[in-house]
């Protein structure tokens, strides 16, 4: 009887299986295909390379299928060989194997044949590719590079990586449909969809990007946020020319009939707005209380704050100053930070980190008595400027949360800092800097933040946000009660469009009837049937039941409590959807441009104009 793992012999020559894991060099020896080491062999033995697999490779089985149906067969005996393969398996080892999720006509030996990549397989590997170069803003020519190509063979030797003109010309384009096909069909299925823009420039090509971003509550109750348009404009772009931009992304997307207001810091995206669509505007509310924040500083504290960014960059530039600071720091070592001129919150991590570096720094000062010191004055300046600039630090990371409510709290938060300042300006030890700095904020707060107050977006989130509701307006009975009277209006037009739609039902009884009882029992229905089909007391009626509802904690998610009360106040949801989808900032669209808080600009910069749209659409919506 032949013996399984004995190989056939085709005439005198057998072909062994060991060249399925090394490539034949003509001569020059053979290539492994695991480490791409060339190990020299005699011509007919290929005892060298089973040599190599064995000490090397030692998790490497050597066998090959004959024929389908007539089992496997192990290579030519070899003592370097793995011998530790069951000949005979058991009907128990069989059963071991479909607990391994193996198919049923895969045999034990079959385990350890390389199975040849499936179509579906490579184009899983293709998707991860294309998201790989756009999340990382990498050029396309990176799949050309010999590196990268040695990464890839050494991760599968079977996936083989597409050229630059394949991605190029129909892996990027085709994920490009894929991903614009999703983002249709989720806006189609949106009731209401609020909008975001921002602009960048490529400072090294001078050319100019304007970004359009929609924002809506998907089908799961998540806000939710897609980049819909990200293009390349003509430095000489007018406003109508940027109104009739949004115009066309709009239509692209179906969307024009469910888009109520945009959200932008842009000047010229605001006059273009203003002027020729019929969008509500709302400025950003991040980028408004930084340049309030900002303007308060500069007009107070400056120079103290020069002189903790100066001593920040020595510390920063002189690594010997820098070891000897380290020494001096009792504590666990705390890094200094500097911080990022366009943004005031990096002012305060900056003075945040130098003040928990106090005690060192004063030691330093004393011993080594550097140009520029902070004297003791002004230790309390920076002191008490960062327990005033606090809250609003909150605030800052508060409204830049992408995936949360808030604009229902931009009205509160307006009102709770202007409370904070109060409460700080009655103290009298706070020094003269800091409360020309608390002066200037209050000013800011009240001059610029008029917008946000005036909006009925604003006002209406807050009464149909069930953590705030009544508790937004204290002290406000006045517009309180005009954000109800708004809310109720729109209540009634949705009610109105609602019984439009509705087609009119007939009853199958005759006019009379012969119901006796129908005169007796709907005699007193008169009043009732009337409020009924009053609209206004219909809209008052349930929005009041939904104002008598529980108010929520802060921390919960309301468009959860609407998830599970939508059927309970359908109008009040239908109003409710329209407006807490409305950001209260435009960083969700600048995050296009940035991320994790660092430009991307020079990766970016590397990109053709029309591979920059496709990729920062792929890898913003994927």
């Amino acid at each position: 009887m032949d013996n399984p793992f004995i190989p056939k012999r085709m005439g005198k020559q057998c072909v062994s299986t060991v060249w399925n894991h090394f490539t034949n060099m003509n001569g020059k020896g053979a290539k492994c295909r695991h480490c791409f080491r060339s190990i020299a062999f005699s011509k007919g033995s290929t005892s060298n390379l089973k040599r190599h697999l064995s000490a090397k490779h030692p998790n490497i089985q050597l066998f090959r299928k004959l024929h389908p149906n007539k089992g496997m067969h192990q290579d030519d005996p070899d003592p370097l060989a793995v011998s530790s393969v069951a000949v005979n398996a058991t009907d128990d080892s069989m059963n071991q194997l479909d607990t391994l999720g193996l198919p049923g006509s895969c045999t034990q030996l079959d385990a350890y044949i390389p199975q040849s990549m499936t179509d579906e397989k490579h184009r899983e590997l293709d998707s991860m590719l294309i998201e790989f170069i756009c999340n990382e803003y990498l050029p396309i020519s990176i799949v050309e590079s010999a590196s990268f190509q040695t990464l890839v063979n050494s991760l599968n030797s079977d996936y083989i990586l597409p050229n630059r003109q394949s991605v190029s010309n129909a892996l990027l384009p085709q994920t490009y449909e894929e991903k614009l096909k999703t983002v249709k069909g989720e806006l189609l299925a949106a009731k209401s969809v609020a909008l975001s823009s921002d602009y960048w420039t490529n400072s090294s090509t001078n050319t100019h990007y304007m970004a359009l971003t929609g924002h809506f509550i998907d089908q799961n109750f998540k806000l939710t946020s897609r980049l819909l348009e990200c293009s390349e404009i003509p430095s000489d772009f007018s406003e109508e020319n940027i109104a009739q931009w949004v115009s066309k992304v709009m239509k692209r997307f179906n969307i024009d009939n469910k888009v109520e207001i945009i959200v932008t810091q842009n000047s010229r995206m605001a006059k273009a707005a203003d002027d020729y669509t019929n969008l509500r505007r709302l400025p950003c509310f991040a980028h408004s209380l930084n340049q309030i924040v900002q303007e308060a500083i500069a007009n107070s504290i400056q120079s103290t704050l020069a002189k903790v960014k100066h001593t920040v960059q020595h510390f920063k530039t002189n690594s010997k100053a820098s070891q000897l600071l380290m020494q001096l720091q009792n504590q666990k070592t705390v890094k200094l930070k500097l911080d990022f001129p366009a943004r005031w919150n990096s002012t305060y991590d900056m003075v945040d980190r130098f003040l928990q570096n106090k005690t060192s720094l004063q030691s330093y000062f004393d011993l080594f008595k550097p140009e520029i010191t902070i004297q003791n004055y002004e230790w309390p300046v920076l002191e008490q400027a960062l327990e005033v600039l606090n809250v609003f630090n909150k605030a800052t990371d508060f409204i830049c949360v992408e995936k949360s409510v808030t604009i229902s709290h931009v009205g509160v938060l307006r009102k709770m800092l202007l409370e904070h300042l109060t409460r700080f300006a009655d103290r009298d030890e706070i020094v003269s800097g800091v409360r020309t700095m608390i002066c200037t904020l209050q000013e800011g707060l009240i001059n610029q933040l008029d917008p946000f107050k005036e909006c009925t977006f604003v006002t209406q989130s807050m009464l149909l946000d069930p953590r705030i509701k009544k508790k937004g307006f204290r002290n406000e009975p006045e517009e309180y009660q005009q954000a109800y009277e708004t809310i109720i209006s729109e209540l009634m037009a949705i009610q109105g469009a609602s019984q439009a739609n509705k087609k009119p039902s007939f009853s199958n009884e005759p006019k009379g009837g012969n119901n006796i009882y129908r005169e007796f029992l709907d005699w007193d229905d008169d009043d009732e049937e009337d409020e009924l089909n009053n609209p206004r007391q219909l809209a008052v009626h349930e929005f009041d039941m939904y104002l008598k509802e529980r108010i929520i904690n802060t921390d919960e998610d309301p468009l959860l409590w609407w998830q599970a009360h939508n059927l309970k106040y359908p109008t009040v949801y239908n109003l409710a959807i329209r407006v807490l989808n409305v950001p209260c900032s435009s960083i969700p669209c600048e995050q296009l441009f940035t991320k994790a808080g660092q430009e991307h600009s020079q990766k970016r910069e590397r990109l053709l104009p029309k591979q920059c749209e496709k990729v920062m659409f792929i890898q913003y919506n994927v």
